[in-house]
């Protein structure tokens, strides 16, 4: 029987060695293997938990059979099967045009994975389309600079570098500072190389800039982190101390009245919020 592009029910004849021939009409069914033309997501954080949908054509399911995926060598079962339609004859298998298969974190290595889906026996063509899945890592933070900030007084930028930062067609990571209150900033990205396999736009990038605006947070201690964008939407594991600082107050000058035309004044100030930083302390501005 020649591949089949459609599902058909063939006859099988058979002859006897004295001439004598029987006919059993529709009697074969013919399927075409299955055709594979979509995984979705297509690119995937590793590290953790995902469903992918795959989509195509004559994904063949009895009642006791199912396909499989293949992912390179390793063989998974779908967890569901969708769209289905009986195919003809009594053997009750269905064709149906899409799956899902659950990926528990590190199911998979790290890469690009050939993606097939074959079919159970006695149909069990397998397909032939080059369909991929990538698997990244989770992005890892290694400072936050500056670590420590005042936000009274103006806009902040901070430098974040690490690796696995990932750009998706257009789309950064985001900053997240969690504390008492939190925020999450976009950024920009830069020192970026491609990343080889997914149908999206996917750069792999070491250094990302974000803005913290003006009072976008209270004084406090916060835990910075980085998420990629979907669909591999991992954080990082390790979080980085961020300090907002509260502005410095000043209660006293002592003494407040000077004559500084014979010789050098000390002056002693009193408030609240002088840091020093990196060994450098605060300035004293005098105005008038």
């Amino acid at each position: 029987v020649a591949e089949a592009t459609a599902p058909t029910r063939n006859p099988i004849a058979v002859t006897n060695p004295n001439g004598n021939r029987g006919t059993f009409s529709e009697s074969l069914l013919a399927v075409p293997p299955p055709s594979l033309t979509k995984v979705s997501p297509d690119i995937l954080c590793g590290d953790k938990d995902n469903v992918v949908e795959l989509t195509g054509d004559f994904f063949v399911k009895g009642t006791n059979s199912q396909p499989m995926v293949r992912f390179d060598d390793k063989q998974l079962a779908p967890a569901s099967l969708d769209n289905c339609r009986a195919l003809p004859g009594s053997a009750g298998l269905q064709a149906c045009k899409s799956l899902k298969v659950a990926l528990p974190a590190k199911t998979l290595a790290l890469g690009v994975h050939l993606v097939s889906v074959i079919n159970p026996a006695p149909v069990g063509c397998e397909s032939t389309e080059q369909v991929t899945l990538t698997l990244t890592p989770e992005p890892t933070l290694a400072a936050v600079v500056p670590d420590l900030v005042c936000t009274a007084e103006g806009d902040n930028t901070l430098t974040l570098t690490g690796t696995g930062f990932l750009t998706i067609d257009g789309l950064t990571p985001k900053l997240n500072l969690a504390g008492a209150n939190s925020a999450t900033l976009a950024t920009t990205a830069s020192d970026c190389t491609p990343v080889v396999g997914p149908l999206e736009t996917v750069q792999t990038c070491t250094k990302l800039v974000a803005i913290l605006p003006k009072a976008a947070l209270p004084a406090g201690d916060y835990l910075a982190t980085v998420t990629c964008p979907p669909t591999a939407d991992c954080t990082t594991p390790q979080a980085i101390k961020f300090v907002v600082a509260p502005p410095p107050t000043l209660t006293s000058v002592v003494p407040d009245l000077v004559c500084t035309a014979e010789g050098d004044n000390t002056l002693t100030l009193t408030g609240t919020g002088f840091l020093t930083v990196n060994g450098a302390p605060p300035t004293l501005k005098l105005s008038g």
